[in-house]
């Protein structure tokens, strides 16, 4: 166990083993393993995400967008880019919509915009979510310097002082939240966030048809 430590890369290394660098306050290590054990999130069942309610009254279970997703758990995986590539490249338009507003949602569409080789206009990519994107800082002084105000003292470790300690967004997906919230910078992301969904039976789906027509 190794407190106040970051894993910073991992690599399979010719002799099958994983050399993981660290980072940590005294600088900079790493170590060797023989496993590498990664706590990934929760496994994604398509029929029980589909049918799922993400707001009232409204699910992915129509056919028209029963065909069209792709769960996150699919478009993160070696198999799931070529895929997903083969997917926007046969549609008559490159317009994503991607639901959520955690580590998966941003991991998406740093992917989209990153590994697909497509090319996507302004509006093309839509993020709908209820909740705020959580932003991991160091310290509440770091997030107010960049402008973050979106926590309170509950979402700070009363150990470290981080704000959004285990929940927050890191590394590629940090820096893309940063740049579509305008936190830190100006606002630079190829999309748009509506995260003003309502609950009313009938709008989300009102949305999603408008979107995705």
């Amino acid at each position: 166990f190794s407190p106040r430590t970051e894993d910073t890369a991992l690599h399979q290394q010719a002799d099958g083993t994983f050399r993981v660098e660290l980072q940590h306050g005294g600088g900079r290590s790493a170590v060797t393993a023989t496993h590498v054990v990664s706590a990934m999130g929760a496994r994604q069942l398509r029929e029980r995400t589909l049918t799922s309610p993400i707001v009232p009254g409204v699910d992915l279970s129509r056919s028209a967008w029963r065909e069209k997703a792709m769960l996150t758990n699919d478009v993160l995986s070696t198999a799931g880019l070529p895929a997903l590539r083969e997917r926007l490249l046969a549609a008559p338009n490159r317009k994503v919509v991607i639901i959520g507003a955690s580590h998966s949602t941003t991991s998406s569409t740093w992917v989209l915009l990153n590994r697909t080789g497509v090319a996507f206009g302004p509006g093309d990519i839509t993020i709908l979510h209820r909740g705020p994107f959580r932003i991991f800082y160091p310290s509440r002084d770091a997030a107010l310097a960049d402008g973050y105000t979106d926590f309170g003292d509950d979402d700070l470790c009363p150990l470290t002082g981080r704000v959004y300690r285990l929940a927050g967004l890191r590394l590629d997906s940090r820096d893309l939240v940063k740049q579509f919230l305008g936190v830190g910078g100006e606002p630079s992301f190829r999309g748009q966030t509506n995260g003003l969904w309502l609950y009313q039976n009938g709008v989300g789906a009102l949305i999603l048809d408008r979107i995705l027509a």
